[in-house]
């Protein structure tokens, strides 16, 4: 049975609020995004993007060696029947396959909200002893007070909202000072959510999402590891896939401690693709220590597609960055003239949608060796340009 691929990458907003309906920005990040759909695609599947993509974009991918998909701007009654794949299960999504037709397997949607929600991450790591000193639930502007009070004047710490994704709905802090912004943000995600999830800032050395697959019967299949790339606010910039079972043997501790996360999960209703962010860090002291449950996403993550590009493409990296607001192409070739030997890169992203600019760019830069992977990588996300 065909798919079609449906990027709701809002969905943590709906699940915080039921109520909610896509600004049009939104919908056009929603839209430039959906395109990078196709490394979960296979042959003959569609994306709905909601918008008129480049019209040579599919073959250039196709000619790169990626399934040949079909990039639609709505829905028509040729896709009754198929199987509906969204980013993330939400009430909008269900309604959406009903409404078109589509065949969905929706796990139960409290069971989603629950799982996708900070302080469900946040439980799994206190039972275990695994949390990180200092983090905390916030539930009131007391509470944030104290917790923030006796900060040492340069220490950064962070809140985060029960629902957030890619380093938004957060607050950044530092020493024992909450400012008016940040009391406000903080207002209104308590009145929303009724808590936040307070932590220090950490140094973390190495981060990676590793890839489960939820079923239906409770059963828990691993489908990969992939080192993450974030800048230094913690942002995200790309993903690594390295040689087959490579990232496994270097995250192996992680592997075993996020097999029970991923059972948990699937104790508690959910089932369909799970990506568990995990990370090494340095505590004030120092020491070398590991977060098994950093982020739980019951959902698709860009992870998760640069494992579908390198399924086609082979070893190498995902990478967002800004398209300038010119002459991209001119700008993409220079940064990726001379390349290694045996590097290659292709662009997963169209330079326009609806005869705009595309602002969320993307390519996959492919290559076995490692390090001649990394010298190009190096190239862009250092640039001026890099992905917000």
């Amino acid at each position: 049975m065909p798919s079609l691929h449906f990027g709701n990458f809002d969905c943590e907003h709906e699940w915080a609020d039921p109520r909610w309906v896509p600004p049009d920005r939104v919908r056009r990040v929603n839209a430039e995004l959906a395109t990078g759909l196709v490394g979960a695609c296979d042959p003959g599947d569609a994306i709905l993007v909601g918008g008129a993509v480049e019209s040579d974009h599919g073959a250039q991918l196709a000619d790169a060696g990626l399934p040949s998909v079909r990039f639609v701007s709505e829905p028509s009654d040729e896709f009754t029947g198929w199987r509906l794949k969204p980013w993330g299960w939400t009430a909008t999504a269900e309604s959406f396959a009903s409404a078109a037709g589509l065949v969905g397997d929706a796990p139960d949607p409290v069971s989603v909200r629950r799982v996708n929600s900070r302080s469900f991450a946040f439980a799994l790591e206190e039972e275990r002893g695994a949390r990180p000193a200092g983090a905390r639930l916030v539930r009131s502007r007391r509470e944030c007070s104290e917790v923030v009070a006796g900060r040492a004047s340069r220490q950064r710490w962070v809140l985060k909202a029960e629902f957030g994704m890619s380093a938004r709905e957060r607050m950044l802090g530092e020493g024992a000072r909450c400012d008016e912004s940040l009391l406000a943000w903080l207002d209104r995600r308590l009145a929303r959510d009724g808590c936040v999830v307070f932590e220090l800032w950490l140094d973390v050395v190495a981060e990676a999402g590793v890839q489960w697959t939820v079923r239906s019967d409770g059963s828990v299949a691993l489908d990969g590891v992939v080192p993450l790339l974030t800048d230094r606010v913690g942002r995200y910039l790309g993903t690594r896939v390295l040689a087959e079972g490579e990232a496994e043997a270097d995250w192996s501790d992680e592997v075993e401690a996020t097999r029970d996360v991923a059972r948990q999960v699937a104790a508690a209703g959910y089932h369909g693709p799970l990506g568990i962010d995990v990370c090494c860090f340095l505590d004030g002291n120092g020491r070398f220590c590991r977060r098994f449950a950093q982020d739980v996403n019951a959902r698709r993550t860009m992870g998760r597609l640069a494992l579908g590009f390198a399924r086609s493409l082979g070893p190498g990296a995902w990478l967002h960055v800004r398209w300038p607001d010119s002459r991209p192409d001119e700008w993409l070739r220079g940064r990726l003239s001379g390349l290694p030997s045996g590097v290659r890169w292709v662009r997963t992203s169209p330079f326009q949608l609806d005869g705009q600019p595309v602002r969320h760019g993307s390519l996959y830069v492919a290559g076995e060796d490692g390090v001649a992977v990394e010298s190009v990588v190096e190239r862009l996300v250092n640039s001026d340009t890099a992905a917000e």
